[in-house]
């Protein structure tokens, strides 16, 4: 199964979503983020700001990445089943403002500005 992608400029900040319903039992909703993590590290480091969450997604804003460089973002989160779930994306930073989404698991989309 492929894994989701996003690719951004340079020097943006972006609100960006994880959707993990795929991998959510009947009326299972994310409790909580545990962690955001993106490889590989960079100089400057990308950003990931303080992750929210609500019923079945978990949103993060990234800023400060490096051009032509790709990122694994990956994302842990509790449910209220008591589950530990992971989500897996890429942010491809290059070029001008275009992003796509491949289906995935968990599904990472571009939410906003």
């Amino acid at each position: 199964m492929s894994v989701p992608s996003i690719t951004l400029n340079t020097g943006e900040s972006r609100l960006c979503t994880m959707d993990f319903a795929a991998l959510l039992a009947r009326g299972e909703t994310v409790t909580s983020v545990v962690r955001v993590d993106a490889i590989p590290s960079t100089a400057p480091p990308l950003s990931i700001g303080s992750a929210v969450y609500s019923g079945t997604i978990a949103q993060f804003r990234v800023a400060g990445y490096v051009s032509d460089t790709r990122y694994k973002i990956t994302v842990f989160v509790t449910t209220s089943s008591g589950n530990t779930l992971k989500g897996e994306g890429f942010l491809q930073c290059s070029g001008p403002l275009n992003y796509s989404i491949t289906p995935g698991v968990a599904t990472l989309t571009l939410t906003g500005h």
